[in-house]
């Protein structure tokens, strides 16, 4: 009977094992991800779509611009003003009827958020390369965690502006697999790991916060909310627990809380939440 029980927990130890180090990988290998992607940004390329370009060769690695607002540094967590940028978006002229639509957009940013984000879809339409749009609505797409199009879109203001600030922003915050046909499989199999996982450790605290940022990878939001839930329980201080209630709440368009729990997350040292926080202060929320 004791040799039973003692081969049932070796069994289980082993088990636990298996899952438990695949999830504690994954969750590593996402944050490399984004290194890897901040690093090809700075020096011009997409990891999907090869050297983004302007029509000329990539620029030398340019000074950082800003948005012309101030940002919170996630280290010091105390106001600071970004370098200014090296080639500043086009200033806008309002007899161009793009140019009156993008102001109109800006004007109802808070009052009317879908719309504002209609009437930059139809800025696009006329002009696919208007590098303000194309910056406003991929930080739009980034709150609202529509993740694919965010990516797409920065990368598309990324080959008018490489400079660009904020675009290179949400193309460091939204790694390039999300819009790779190959990475259905990868993305897969990670869910095949942390789902063995969880199977086995429900209570992990690894494998829920592997699980919820896979949710999140793959814009599963309704997925994703009952995960940040169960991890709120088994471990109310973990740290990516307030980046996820504002990318929750952005999602759902309730945008002003989304500002609130980006801003806590910022002190506490998420650099992401501070640029999500910015952008939707910008906004007016």
């Amino acid at each position: 009977m004791a040799d039973s029980r003692i081969a049932k927990a070796i069994t289980l130890s082993i088990l636990t094992a298996l899952v438990l180090v695949p999830a504690i990988w994954l969750i590593y290998v996402l944050g490399l991800a984004n290194d890897a992607l901040e690093g090809a940004l700075r020096d011009g390329v997409d990891l999907v779509e090869g050297p983004i370009k302007d029509g000329r060769e990539p620029e030398e690695k340019a000074a950082k611009p800003a948005l012309n607002v101030q940002v919170r540094s996630a280290s010091e967590a105390k106001p600071r003003i970004e370098a200014a940028a090296v080639k500043p978006e086009p200033e806008l002229r309002p007899e161009r009827e793009p140019d009156k639509l993008l102001l109109g957009a800006r004007q109802i940013e808070m009052t009317d958020p879908r719309k504002s984000r209609e009437i930059l879809e139809a800025v696009l339409q006329k002009e696919p390369r208007n590098e303000r749009a194309l910056r406003m609505l991929a930080t739009k797409m980034l709150s609202d965690e529509k993740l694919a199009r965010a990516r797409t879109l920065a990368v598309r203001c990324l080959s008018v502006n490489i400079t660009n600030y904020a675009c290179q922003k949400v193309g460091q915050l939204v790694p390039a697999l999300v819009v790779d046909p190959k990475a259905g499989d990868q993305l897969g199999k990670m869910g095949t790991i942390v789902d063995a996982c969880l199977k086995a450790t429900p209570d992990s605290a690894a494998c829920l916060s592997g699980k919820l940022q896979l949710s999140l990878l793959r814009g599963k939001i309704g997925e994703a909310k009952p995960l940040a839930r169960r991890l709120a329980r088994v471990a109310p201080n973990a740290p990516e627990l307030v980046l996820c209630e504002g990318r929750l709440a952005a999602a759902a368009g309730a945008y002003g809380k989304a500002r609130v729990a980006f801003e806590r997350a910022c002190q506490r040292g998420e650099e992401g939440a501070c640029f999500r926080a910015e952008v939707l202060r910008a906004e007016g929320f």
